[in-house]
């Protein structure tokens, strides 16, 4: 899991490296204002994916989703969405230097989009859909799979 975190900060460095642009509509990951939450599309070599999953990390919430996998470091309640069909939810198994790499902050009431996703950002939580309008919600309190 160390080894595809490394990878996951390359990517992100090599996409600032070269000059893509960070606007909000364009840029591969977002932050919630509190932090709480993270969500990202990975990029290969600065581009994306057509077929790219949408993550979204909560490092803290009242609840927790399945976990089958042993893990001896910290986890995080993740959902995973693909271009299409519904969400997933599982717990992130990673070390204690979870994201070195600035994301962009996405104001409450604004909204993200990239390669057919889209985000609604509120201060109870993040909504997220594919293309297939299939998505989740993900709060601090809750989430809903749809």
């Amino acid at each position: 899991m160390y080894h595809a975190l490394r990878l996951v900060s390359a990517i992100f460095l090599a996409v600032a490296a070269t000059g893509v642009s960070q606007s909000r509509a364009e840029s591969p990951s977002f932050s919630t204002p509190s932090g709480n939450i993270l969500c990202y599309v990975p990029v290969h070599l600065g581009s994306f994916d057509a077929e790219a999953d949408l993550f979204c990390h909560i490092f803290s919430a009242d609840w927790t989703p399945p976990s089958e996998e042993f893990c001896d470091l910290d986890r995080t309640a993740t959902i995973a969405l693909g271009p299409k069909g519904n969400p997933s939810e599982s717990m992130f198994c990673h070390g204690d230097v979870f994201w070195p790499v600035p994301t962009p902050v996405v104001s409450y009431g604004s909204s993200w989009s990239v390669l057919g996703y889209r985000c609604e950002i509120a201060e109870s939580g993040v909504t997220c859909v594919n293309r297939d309008g299939h998505g989740f919600e993900i709060a601090r309190r809750g989430r809903k799979l749809f």
